[in-house]
């Protein structure tokens, strides 16, 4: 049986009773990779399960903010609605866009369009601009549901330390 423990910041958090109203504390961070599980939540995003010091499930054992997570990309499919997702799933295009996130200031982010938001001091790595580079996806369509060929956003070019920014054109169905 598929475990439900598992999230896409975070999978089990468990409050140990010897610290006795202890917290975890989750604080400007993002998930733009796929979760895979049983049943899908609208959390597991970001987190799979909480639970406190008796064994009972509880979602205050731990606290998120500034949080986030691609919608899109993460597999939670029950509410593709840009009307009702909760205020922390975010669409691939607005993660992607050159804007902010609430949180994820730019004196410690980089945010460049057509690309997820990159850890300043490591914007340059090739791991981060391949990390940041998304899985374009139209309005409707998630990673388990793709309708239209894609690429990657990033293009490798000449020297293997080399890459840009390369969105590609999306339909708009």
């Amino acid at each position: 049986k598929p475990t439900e423990k598992v999230g896409g910041i975070v999978g089990y958090v468990s409050a140990p009773s010897s610290l006795g109203n202890w917290k975890s504390h989750f604080y400007n961070c993002y998930n733009s990779g796929q979760v895979l599980t049983g049943s899908m939540t609208a959390t597991q995003g970001i987190y799979g399960y909480c639970m406190d010091f008796t064994g009972k499930v509880d979602r205050d054992t731990a606290t998120f903010f500034n949080c986030y997570y691609d919608v899109q990309v993460n597999g939670y499919t029950a509410a593709l609605n840009v009307d009702s997702l909760p205020a922390h799933a975010l669409l691939t295009a607005s993660m992607t866009a050159k804007t902010a996130l609430d949180g994820l200031s730019t004196d410690n982010w980089v945010y460049t369009s057509g690309l997820y938001p990159r850890l300043k001091g490591m914007e340059t790595t090739q791991a981060a601009k391949l990390s940041a580079s998304p899985m374009l996806l139209t309005h409707n369509e998630t990673s388990k549901k793709v309708k239209y060929n894609f690429r990657p956003a990033i293009a490798w070019c000449g020297k293997p330390s080399t890459a840009t920014a390369n969105p590609p054109p999306r339909p708009t169905a």
